[in-house]
Protein backbone atom coordinates (compact mmCIF):
# COMPACT_ATOMS: atom_id res chain seq x y z
CA UNK A 1 0.00 0.00 0.00
CA UNK A 2 1.34 3.58 -1.01
CA UNK A 3 1.14 6.29 0.90
CA UNK A 4 -1.34 8.94 -0.29
CA UNK A 5 -0.98 12.06 1.79
CA UNK A 6 -0.26 15.03 -0.10
CA UNK A 7 3.56 16.63 0.19
CA UNK A 8 2.86 19.75 2.06
CA UNK A 9 4.74 22.57 0.37
CA UNK A 10 7.07 24.51 2.51
CA UNK A 11 8.11 28.39 2.08
CA UNK A 12 11.58 28.64 1.05
CA UNK A 13 13.86 30.79 3.94
CA UNK A 14 13.97 34.18 1.84
CA UNK A 15 10.22 34.36 0.63
CA UNK A 16 8.28 37.10 1.38
CA UNK A 17 6.04 34.71 3.44
CA UNK A 18 8.85 34.45 5.86
CA UNK A 19 9.84 38.37 5.99
CA UNK A 20 9.12 39.71 9.44
CA UNK A 21 6.54 42.40 8.95
CA UNK A 22 7.35 45.55 11.27
CA UNK A 23 4.91 47.94 13.23
CA UNK A 24 3.25 50.74 10.79
CA UNK A 25 2.75 53.69 12.41
CA UNK A 26 -0.48 55.39 11.97
CA UNK A 27 -2.51 59.00 12.83
CA UNK A 28 -5.31 59.00 13.95
CA UNK A 29 -7.42 62.34 15.17
CA UNK A 30 -3.39 63.71 16.56
CA UNK A 31 -2.69 60.50 18.04
CA UNK A 32 0.12 58.19 16.91
CA UNK A 33 -0.57 54.23 17.12
CA UNK A 34 2.68 51.32 16.12
CA UNK A 35 -0.13 48.88 14.40
CA UNK A 36 1.51 45.50 14.68
CA UNK A 37 1.48 42.40 12.18
CA UNK A 38 -2.05 41.75 13.13
CA UNK A 39 -2.90 38.40 15.51
CA UNK A 40 -5.54 35.81 13.81
CA UNK A 41 -8.01 37.28 16.64
CA UNK A 42 -7.99 40.97 15.00
CA UNK A 43 -7.52 39.62 11.73
CA UNK A 44 -10.71 37.73 11.83
CA UNK A 45 -12.34 41.28 11.66
CA UNK A 46 -10.11 43.10 9.60
CA UNK A 47 -9.20 41.17 6.61
CA UNK A 48 -12.90 40.67 5.65
CA UNK A 49 -13.32 44.42 6.71
CA UNK A 50 -10.48 45.36 4.55
CA UNK A 51 -11.81 43.35 1.67
CA UNK A 52 -15.16 44.67 1.91
CA UNK A 53 -13.95 47.70 1.05
CA UNK A 54 -11.62 47.28 -1.95
CA UNK A 55 -14.58 44.95 -3.58
CA UNK A 56 -16.40 47.91 -3.15
CA UNK A 57 -14.93 50.10 -4.72
CA UNK A 58 -12.95 52.23 -2.11
CA UNK A 59 -10.44 53.35 -4.43
CA UNK A 60 -12.45 54.10 -7.14
CA UNK A 61 -13.97 56.51 -4.76
CA UNK A 62 -10.94 58.82 -4.49
CA UNK A 63 -10.08 61.36 -6.85
CA UNK A 64 -7.38 62.27 -8.70
CA UNK A 65 -7.85 65.35 -6.72
CA UNK A 66 -6.97 63.33 -3.29
CA UNK A 67 -10.85 63.81 -2.39
CA UNK A 68 -12.55 60.70 -1.40
CA UNK A 69 -16.16 60.61 -2.01
CA UNK A 70 -17.07 58.62 0.73
CA UNK A 71 -20.52 56.77 2.00
CA UNK A 72 -21.79 56.35 5.91
CA UNK A 73 -21.27 53.09 5.28
CA UNK A 74 -17.72 53.53 4.06
CA UNK A 75 -16.63 55.93 7.09
CA UNK A 76 -18.38 53.26 9.50
CA UNK A 77 -16.37 50.57 7.92
CA UNK A 78 -13.10 52.51 7.83
CA UNK A 79 -13.47 53.59 11.11
CA UNK A 80 -14.21 50.06 12.66
CA UNK A 81 -11.08 49.35 10.61
CA UNK A 82 -9.02 52.13 12.64
CA UNK A 83 -10.01 50.91 15.40
CA UNK A 84 -9.16 47.57 15.15
CA UNK A 85 -5.96 48.94 14.20
CA UNK A 86 -5.17 51.19 16.59
CA UNK A 87 -6.70 48.84 19.48
CA UNK A 88 -3.82 46.55 18.36
CA UNK A 89 -1.08 49.26 18.99
CA UNK A 90 -2.71 50.08 22.72
CA UNK A 91 -5.04 47.38 23.97
CA UNK A 92 -6.06 49.86 26.78
CA UNK A 93 -8.19 52.05 23.48
CA UNK A 94 -11.30 52.19 24.58
CA UNK A 95 -14.07 52.82 21.76
CA UNK A 96 -15.69 56.09 23.81
CA UNK A 97 -11.82 57.72 23.73
CA UNK A 98 -11.46 56.40 19.57
CA UNK A 99 -15.05 57.83 18.26
CA UNK A 100 -13.98 61.56 20.32
CA UNK A 101 -10.82 61.79 18.13
CA UNK A 102 -11.17 64.50 15.56
CA UNK A 103 -10.39 62.23 12.94
CA UNK A 104 -10.75 63.35 9.10
CA UNK A 105 -11.64 60.96 6.16
CA UNK A 106 -7.85 60.95 4.38
CA UNK A 107 -6.53 59.97 7.65
CA UNK A 108 -9.03 56.92 7.80
CA UNK A 109 -7.68 56.06 4.31
CA UNK A 110 -4.36 56.69 5.06
CA UNK A 111 -4.87 54.01 8.32
CA UNK A 112 -7.16 52.00 5.84
CA UNK A 113 -4.09 50.77 3.44
CA UNK A 114 -1.28 50.62 6.76
CA UNK A 115 -3.89 48.39 8.66
CA UNK A 116 -4.86 46.31 4.95
CA UNK A 117 -0.98 45.48 5.16
CA UNK A 118 -0.85 44.19 8.11
CA UNK A 119 -3.12 41.64 7.81
CA UNK A 120 -0.94 40.34 5.63
CA UNK A 121 -3.13 40.04 2.53
CA UNK A 122 -2.16 42.75 0.87
CA UNK A 123 0.89 45.13 0.25
CA UNK A 124 0.60 48.95 -0.84
CA UNK A 125 3.05 51.35 -0.83
CA UNK A 126 2.87 53.26 2.26
CA UNK A 127 5.92 55.59 1.17
CA UNK A 128 4.60 59.00 2.23
CA UNK A 129 5.62 62.41 -0.54
CA UNK A 130 8.55 64.19 0.34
Amino acid sequence: MTNRRKTKTVPEANSSNDRPRAPVEITLGGQTFAVPPLPIRWNREAYPLSAKLISGGLFDRLGADGMLNLTGDDIDNLAELAFLGASAADPSLTREFFDDLPIRPLELFDAFLAIANQTGGWQFNLAKAA
